[in-house]
């Protein structure tokens, strides 16, 4: 196969050696939107089959004084690959998984495909992207991704493990299943580089809770965590078991519970000390913030922003008026 290149009525013929073979790898890994036409006849034809090169001029004009150098595609690939923003490695990754949860089949993940460089970030939905394959080939494919949301899938303990060799990975959130353990759960320990964590139970949970030295353990391996959100457990033990261990997290800045009763507010006023660096707390429990509960808050001397959906009395503001950082306070529903 070779490229032709018209210019003021000359035509210039490049060959292109293994071009067939390599654009139909291209295409099944998410670089072409299409199959490219048989014998292109201008060079923007070919180029324009690219997906992330379409609003990038100075790139472009870079493939075509490649191609008019007589450089092969797997030159134009790499260059590509290199180029790429992350917004538009993501898009091609989120193109990817969802032709493969359509048809796996037809839509293999390309195991020895491109690398997305980038620090992706990326939500996986379903029980074909939240499985031991995918994981194992964004692992693969995407040596600097950063944030992994999964969602709308329950887990299992054999997903937990290759989550956890992910080590590049800065926020997580998952949706915990039945079919989950504690070792499962522990094995996120290795993810020494966390920085937000998230974890949900479905409505429907019936496993095992989590203890409060599993949850400890943890959080004890996220040394550097600075968020950590509990919303999705509800008022559980295991929601419980996450609060009490809260003292493993020095680094702690932002906090998001569920509730803040009688229980609550006696650790609230043990933890202050333990959590000096905390700035934004998020409650979403839709009562009224009563008194005790504002005095409780003052103990987190840095805390700066406050989202609840508590109703809040007179009594309770002039308790918040002794937080000397809090300058946002937003009040939903």
């Amino acid at each position: 196969m070779s490229l032709q290149v018209s210019r003021s009525g000359t035509t210039q013929e490049f060959p292109l050696r293994g071009t067939a073979a390599i654009l139909d790898r291209a295409r099944r890994a998410g670089r072409l939107q299409a199959a490219p036409p048989r014998v292109p006849q201008d060079i923007t034809a070919l180029i324009a089959s690219f997906t992330p090169l379409l609003e990038r001029k100075k790139i472009t004009k870079k493939l075509c004084h490649a191609f008019q150098m007589g450089s092969t595609l797997p030159f134009v690939l790499a260059h590509a690959n290199k180029t790429d923003t992350r917004e538009a490695q993501e898009k091609a990754l989120e193109q990817l998984l969802s032709n493969y949860s359509r048809d796996p089949k037809q839509y293999p993940l390309p195991l020895n495909g491109r690398s997305y460089t980038a620090s992706v970030s990326l939500t996986l939905k379903g029980e074909r992207q939240v499985s031991v394959e995918v994981i194992n080939f964004l692992k693969q494919a995407c040596p600097n991704m950063h944030s992994l949301h999964l969602q709308s899938s329950p887990l299992s303990d054999d997903v937990l493990r290759a989550v956890a060799t992910c080590t590049s990975l800065k926020r997580l959130s998952l949706h915990y299943g039945n079919h989950c353990t504690k070792e499962g759960l522990l094995s996120l320990c290795g993810l020494k580089e966390l920085e937000a964590f998230a974890i949900t139970f479905p409505q429907n949970y019936q496993s095992e809770e989590i203890a409060t030295e599993d949850a400890r353990k943890l959080l004890n391996a996220f040394s550097g965590l600075k968020e950590l959100d509990l919303l999705g457990l509800g008022d559980t033990e295991s929601s419980w078991a996450f609060m009490n261990a809260l003292d493993s997290c020095p680094h702690l800045e932002c906090i998001s519970v569920s509730h803040l009763d009688e229980r609550a507010i006696a650790l609230v006023e043990r933890l202050g000390s333990s959590l000096p660096r905390l700035k934004k707390c998020v409650i979403t429990d839709e009562h009224e913030l009563i008194v005790e509960g504002a005095r409780a808050l003052k103990n987190f001397k840095s805390l700066e922003s406050l989202v609840t959906k508590y109703s809040l009395t007179v009594e309770a503001l002039r308790e918040l008026e002794g937080l000397k950082n809090l300058h946002t306070l937003h009040l939903e529903g």
